[in-house]
């Protein structure tokens, strides 16, 4: 027999009676360290445990320093719900790097609008999606940027990463995002990581004006998971599924 709301809940009480503050990728280690064998994100092609995201994202983190990231830069991020983005997601906070996730509907003056205003670092994007070609926006935003990032239009925008999922060749010349989980040196951490950092900006839609970034930071996000967690007396081992974009502060 299930068990009734109340005792859903009383036992997530009993299991965080105080509050301890973390960023995200310490709660998804705390995680893996209690439940890695556990499916964490399922797709229609396979399923990754919760060891395998937190390893995929050290991976990352490392790939992301040795890319020149560094704790507090931000980095934008234009990738559709693939398991990429949770790996990504992570392993920008564990570089102690900020998020920016945008919306991959986005049209080229809206993403350079985002890029700009949000003093994008490093772009994550996809090649293509639907009928909408990235690259194509950036050759028209800042030609060259292929080895040259931003450019004298974006000079805050040191690098490009490519995430192809089209059936065109690779762009000549682009990162390409195997190379941030490339490399062989283990991810050592960063010194001291804050619950209280920034760890995302996300975008208004720009219904009344033009669209605006909101910082969230770690706690934050912890805090908001907890009380959704609470609120509808999830139990453990529930699965959610959503088809909402990760991009989006709902989703999120």
């Amino acid at each position: 027999m299930a068990a009734r709301i109340d005792q859903r809940q009383n036992a997530l009480l009993r299991r965080y009676p105080v509050w301890t503050e973390r960023t995200l990728d310490q709660a998804l280690d705390a995680a893996a360290m209690e439940f890695g064998d556990r499916a964490y994100v399922v797709t229609d092609e396979r399923s990754y445990s919760y060891a395998e995201i937190k390893a995929w994202s050290e991976r990352i983190a490392q790939g992301l320093y040795e890319a020149g990231i560094r704790p507090g830069d931000h980095v934008a991020l234009v990738m559709a719900n693939y398991p990429e983005f949770v790996a990504t997601k992570f392993g920008i906070a564990r570089a102690g790097a900020t998020c920016v996730p945008v919306n991959f509907l986005n049209r080229r003056d809206e993403l350079g609008y985002v890029l700009r205003q949000s003093d994008a670092r490093l772009l994550i994007t996809m090649d293509r999606y639907r009928n909408l070609d990235y690259l194509r926006a950036l050759d028209e935003l800042m030609p060259g940027w292929e080895s040259a990032g931003g450019g004298a239009a974006f000079p805050r925008l040191d690098r490009v990463v490519v995430f192809n999922l089209s059936s065109d060749a690779p762009r000549a010349g682009a990162a390409r995002f195997e190379e941030l989980i490339g490399s062989v040196a283990p991810w050592r951490g960063i010194a001291r990581p804050d619950p209280q950092a920034v760890s995302d900006i996300i975008y208004t839609s720009g219904t009344t004006g033009a669209p605006k970034g909101v910082m969230l930071t770690h706690d934050m996000l912890l805090r908001a998971a907890f009380g959704s967690a609470y609120t509808r007396a999830f139990d453990d081992a529930w699965r959610v599924i959503f088809s909402l974009p990760m991009y989006h502060v709902y989703g999120y």
